[in-house]
């Protein structure tokens, strides 16, 4: 099983379009082995973060439990269209669409 420790991006929120049909930005955390928590990295736009992934996911979603702490969700692939529309997906299936409705939106 995985950790905090094995991804290097850890995505707790999302914002979104003014139409609300895809991600505009994330909030983006790192984990802080030393004291065992998750600390504030930046927001960062969909693009920028997807151009920041290889090949290999590195980062995880991270949705809110109801005790205000967060879980560990699933690995977060990038889908690229046949037009270079990019989608943030945690199946790579190959829809045509964000698929992060799970985290909140800020």
């Amino acid at each position: 099983m995985k950790d905090w420790k094995d991804y290097k991006y850890i995505v707790t929120g999302r914002r979104m379009t003014d139409d609300n049909n895809e991600i505009e930005s994330l909030r983006v955390e790192t984990y802080n082995s030393k004291n065992n928590e998750l600390n504030f990295y930046q927001l960062l736009s969909k693009i920028k973060f997807a151009s920041m992934l290889p090949n290999n996911s590195t980062a995880v979603t991270a949705p809110p439990t109801t005790n205000g702490k967060v879980e560990m969700g699933a690995e977060i692939c990038v889908i690229k269209s046949k037009n270079g529309t990019v989608y943030l997906r945690t199946k790579p299936d190959g829809i045509e669409k964000d698929n992060l409705d799970h985290l909140p939106i800020f």
